[in-house]
């Protein structure tokens, strides 16, 4: 991939400290850094990441190579970009119920679903990028992949706490977290949206193979 494009008018002084409609350099470059994620998040859903080219991506966004290249190293550490901003916000929401549990495990449970599910699902193309086909596949992706689990057990297991389920489940927690991932990839297996049904349909099962698991430990342990 060629990175010699010649800048858009006004990009070589962007750096040079001047404001430009109100941005300084910094501000510009986090401008054209979401211009980039959005344009990468449209096309990774509507033909997949391993289809989609960095000279699209940029095309998309409006912005050269050259300023693609003084952002991301390559388009694998673009689609990490996406995945993180993602992962942020599936976590800051998902504390955000937590500051305002319900004292019944029950409804926690209940609010809990539905936040993960309208966070992966509200906006379509992020399902889509994160779990569904249009997914990337490479060694470093999937390490960090391996690490939003482990952190989203760590959440699980610390809720659990809460509600008085003391000792050890890691490794349930591990296998929890990754049953409910597995549920939404076998949802997008043909890389469409759902509709408002199966999206009901989905919550419902998640639902179902949580209480499913969760009743299982109370019973067990």
């Amino acid at each position: 991939m060629s990175t010699d494009e010649t800048e858009p008018p006004g990009e070589s002084s962007a750096r040079s400290g001047r404001k430009i409609h109100g941005l300084d350099a910094g501000e510009r470059e986090a401008q054209r850094r979401e211009q980039i994620i959005e344009s990468a998040l449209t096309l990774f859903a509507d033909q997949g990441y391993a289809n989609t080219s960095v000279e699209q991506v940029c095309a998309g966004a409006n912005v050269s190579t050259k300023s693609f290249y003084r952002i991301f190293e390559n388009r694998e550490d673009l689609y990490l970009a996406v995945y993180d901003d993602f992962r942020s916000m599936a976590f800051e929401r998902m504390a955000a119920v937590m500051t305002e549990i319900p004292t019944s495990e029950a409804a926690a449970e209940d609010r809990l679903v539905d936040a993960l599910v309208s966070t992966y699902f509200d906006d379509p193309r992020w399902a889509l990028v994160i779990q569904g086909p249009s997914r990337a596949v490479t060694p470093t992706i999937e390490r960090v992949r391996r690490d939003t689990r482990k952190g989203a057990a760590e959440f699980l297991e610390a809720a659990w706490r809460q509600f008085g389920l003391s000792g050890n489940y890691s490794g349930i927690a591990v296998a929890v977290v990754g049953g409910i991932f597995d549920l939404f990839t076998n949802a997008l297996v043909d890389g469409q949206a759902l509709s408002a049904e199966e999206l009901a349909e989905l919550r419902g099962e998640t639902k179902r193979f949580y209480r499913a698991v969760r009743a299982g430990l109370s019973s067990v342990f």
